[in-house]
């Protein structure tokens, strides 16, 4: 801190003020005012301005040394040397100008400081409301879910029960014709009562059923009657008309769009009438490109009947199966069967292997092998009797 000292009465300028007995007049030494005599202390500076560094320390030291007796002529030579106005030009705007940059300082850094701190809990507070969000977001997905889960498990008893009456007939028809055809194997009867059941217990049909039933020469009878018997308890059980009943066995050699056209006519106008059963005996014997019209009447997605079903009967061309034979092997046994028998031959359209192909996919859903029965290959069946 610089004192001012003036040129009139005072040692040339830069110099030290001398007192009478020649010691210099130190700067840190106290500084009276000549109104009153009194002291300038620094104790009247606000507490705020009180940071002034190492020179202030000193000086305080100094102020200390005066107060307890210090040595009055050098004040009293002060005091004509230093006027008030200069006292007070000098030393308070020097006093004032550091204290405030440095509490400006400390205020800034304490602003700082409580702003940092004041972010920290709206960080946290931020995650806890967007794992609120998530949370109750969860919550509501489940809801939907469980909600979806218990309406669509409600309506399915309800369409059990309505169709009630037709399963509980066509499972008690269905085991009278079982008791008629003993000697099948029990796989025949499994599956096929499986796949109508399951048809009559929808309500929204996607494709019709589809029953393939396969037997050698000595089987002829008692697969045409087992398959006429399987239909009628369908129809029966869902009170609806006799099922359509095609012949192919006579239609060999006519010509093949009079066929399918025929064919067509007969299932359209039965499923139209009512009836929701079709059997077709002989399908070997059908003009192969006749076949092509099951297409439409058989398709897994496109079918025109999706809630009726369709029995196919194939007479192979063997004298008898072999005992217990095997659901794949009869079904290895029909299509190679039917791709020599629809392979084109001398006065006869046959059909290419891809059409085939794409003509077993959709009809050979299941194959099943009849084992004849006596009593019906030598007296026929007692539906033909009636």
């Amino acid at each position: 801190m610089g004192w001012y000292i003036s040129e009139s009465s005072g040692p040339e300028r830069g110099e030290r003020a001398q007192t009478g007995d020649g010691s210099r007049l130190s700067p840190n030494k106290r500084v009276t005012d000549g109104v009153d005599s009194s002291p300038v202390r620094r104790d009247h500076i606000p507490k705020d301005e009180v940071d002034f560094g190492r020179a202030d320390t000193k000086t305080s030291d100094s102020e200390g040394d005066v107060g307890a007796g210090g040595d009055s002529p050098i004040c009293s030579r002060t005091r004509s040397r230093f006027s008030s106005d200069q006292v007070l030009l000098h030393t308070q705007p020097s006093l004032s100008r550091r204290p405030l940059r440095s509490i400006k300082g400390r205020k800034d850094g304490d602003a700082s400081l409580q702003t940092k701190a004041d972010h920290r809990p709206v960080t946290s507070g931020t995650t806890d409301a967007s794992n609120k969000k998530v949370a109750l977001i969860m919550a509501l997905v489940v809801m939907v879910c469980l909600i979806m889960f218990l309406f669509v498990r409600n309506e399915s008893p309800a369409v059990t029960v309505g169709e009630a009456t037709a399963l509980t007939a066509f499972s008690s028809q269905f085991d009278q014709v079982e008791a008629l055809f003993n000697g099948q194997q029990p796989v025949l009867w499994r599956r096929s009562k499986i796949t109508l059941r399951n048809h009559i217990n929808l309500t929204r049909h996607m494709k019709p059923a589809i029953l393939m039933f396969a037997a050698a020469w000595n089987g002829e009878q008692t697969m045409r009657c087992l398959a006429n018997q399987i239909a009628g308890a369908y129809t029966s059980a869902l009170n609806a008309t006799s099922a359509v009943e095609i012949d192919a066995s006579d239609r060999s050699r006519q010509n093949s769009d009079a066929v399918k056209l025929e064919v067509d006519t007969l299932l359209s106008s039965g499923f139209e009438k009512g009836s929701k059963a079709a059997v077709v005996h002989h399908f070997q014997d059908l003009p192969p490109p006749s076949t092509l019209i099951f297409y439409k009447y058989c398709d897994h997605e496109n079918a025109a009947y999706k809630d009726v079903a369709l029995l196919i009967t194939i007479l192979l061309d063997e004298e008898m199966l072999p005992a217990g034979v095997s659901l794949g092997a009869v079904e290895v046994k029909v299509r190679d069967f039917l791709k020599r028998k629809f392979a084109a031959s001398q006065g006869r359209e046959g059909m290419d292997t891809d059409k085939l192909s794409g003509l077993w996919s959709r009809i050979a859903h299941v194959v099943l092998p009849v084992v004849p029965v006596r009593e019906i290959e030598e007296r026929g069946c007692k539906e033909d009797g009636q």
